[in-house]
């Protein structure tokens, strides 16, 4: 005997749809709800509307979410096999579809995961600074991330390195004056 199992369509509270396997044979020392013993150790049970129920509310219990809406007992061949865009699947009752504009925003994590393996380096880009017009990194949140917490080299403001810092920044014509 093996194990056997009927796959269910749940579309949830949150607008996305789960599938769940429900077992309609199996082993145990313990009959579920609906099932009668077939065998020693083994139990069937139909995917009845009673059944599927049942096992819902042992699954999510009362403060899921999501939660499913409803249910739709589905043929293993109706899901599709590519999981790429899973988290976009969509079933309306009678068949499965994606949501495109899901679809849309995972395949471009996709694009920048892809992207972010080839360049690990590319972690910002050289522009003048809008305060003194000098050259400056601008860090992308992956190089931002592996910034030390604290400086490596800090002065007051009045110390003498500051002085030409100062300066600059009053060259920018912002209204500061180096007193």
């Amino acid at each position: 005997m093996e194990i056997e199992q009927a796959f269910v369509a749940l579309p949830m509270s949150d607008g996305t749809t789960s599938i769940m396997g429900f077992v309609t044979q199996g082993r145990g020392d313990r009959l579920p709800v609906g099932a009668e013993w077939i065998s020693e150790g083994w139990w069937k049970r139909g995917p009845t509307t009673a059944n599927i129920n049942e096992e819902l509310g042992r699954t999510f219990g009362p403060m899921a979410d999501p939660k499913p809406l409803s249910f739709h007992v589905v043929k293993r061949e109706d899901i599709p096999a590519d999981r790429t865009y899973r988290n976009a699947l969509r079933h309306d009752g009678s068949a499965f579809s994606h949501d495109m504009e899901h679809a849309r925003r995972l395949h471009l994590d996709l694009v920048r995961q892809e992207r972010d393996a080839q360049f690990p380096a590319l972690d910002g880009l050289w522009v003048d600074s809008t305060i003194t017009g000098d050259p400056n990194v601008v860090l992308w949140s992956s190089a931002a991330n592996a910034m030390p917490t604290t400086p490596n080299w800090s002065r007051a403001l009045a110390d003498p390195a500051f002085r030409p810092v100062v300066a600059a920044i009053a060259r920018t014509d912002l209204g500061y004056a180096v007193i």
